[in-house]
């Protein structure tokens, strides 16, 4: 399998590749946030899958009677279809390296690859899924229905009304430690603080520490960023990012 198919989260900088949420997170990462250990598939994956599945086919025909009934059943035929054998081996080491020494469950989301002038709160296709199941089956079938996700009524409409093209979309998907904090919250580099969760009380310390990190992080984009972030094991944790500007949109 060529080395760009998954990625290690800290590698995942190219938004074209890897989508705006890898890409995201491996900015942070980069800035000195902790991020719970993650791999992407990235777009590179998703289309070696499409051709191989014979979806590509598939689509070609869809673009040109998109009905709901053909979308529906092009979600069906991907939802159901088997990855690449030497994909699918590759893929299950790389699941098992990232499972190791950890119990806890994993989260398995998609990372967009978008225009640099649609917003990805617009243009659908967003899927997020929480597997508590250590079998490689549940996470086969959460991959493949963030890949699905792209053919959805309204990412398909979204798409049109961005003029992206249907042909050129695509999908990576972010696998990662799923970490369970009851102190959680959306910190904004311009604005005061978003905490929420049971009695999700910050420390002056501990809100200060914050502060200085969204900060980093703000710099290291270039412009303001909401980091939606966790508080575990005594330590922030940044699972999503998003900059506040069209030239530096990285999506949530």
């Amino acid at each position: 399998m060529p080395d760009n198919c998954v990625l290690d989260i800290v590698c995942a900088t190219d938004p074209q590749l890897c989508g705006a949420k890898a890409s995201g997170l491996a900015r942070l990462e980069r800035a000195g946030f902790n991020v719970p250990r993650a791999i992407c598939l990235t777009t590179d994956f998703y289309r070696r899958w499409l051709v191989a599945s014979g979806l590509a086919a598939c689509l070609a025909e869809v673009i040109k009677d998109p009905r709901p009934s053909t979308l529906r059943e092009l979600r069906v035929r991907a939802e159901t279809s088997t990855v690449p054998a030497n994909l699918a081996v590759a893929l299950h080491e790389r699941i098992a390296h990232l499972r190791a020494g950890w119990d806890g469950a994993l989260t398995v989301r998609s990372s967009h690859v978008i225009g640099d002038d649609a917003d990805p709160a617009d243009i659908g296709g967003h899927a997020s899924f929480v597997l508590a199941e250590r079998n490689a089956a549940s996470v086969n079938v959460a991959i493949k229905r963030c890949w699905a996700s792209l053919w959805t009524e309204s990412a398909w409409r979204s798409r049109d009304d961005h003029g992206i093209s249907h042909t050129q979309a695509g999908m990576a998907v972010v696998i990662q430690r799923f970490l369970a904090s009851d102190r959680a919250g959306v910190a904004s580099s311009d604005t005061s603080f978003d905490v929420v969760g049971h009695e999700a009380v910050l420390t002056a310390p501990q809100a200060l520490h914050l502060a200085r990190l969204v900060r980093t992080a703000e710099r290291a984009f270039g412009a303001p960023v909401d980091v939606e972030w966790m508080f575990d094991a005594g330590r922030f944790w940044a699972v999503q990012v998003r900059a506040k500007t069209a030239e530096h949109l990285s999506a949530l």
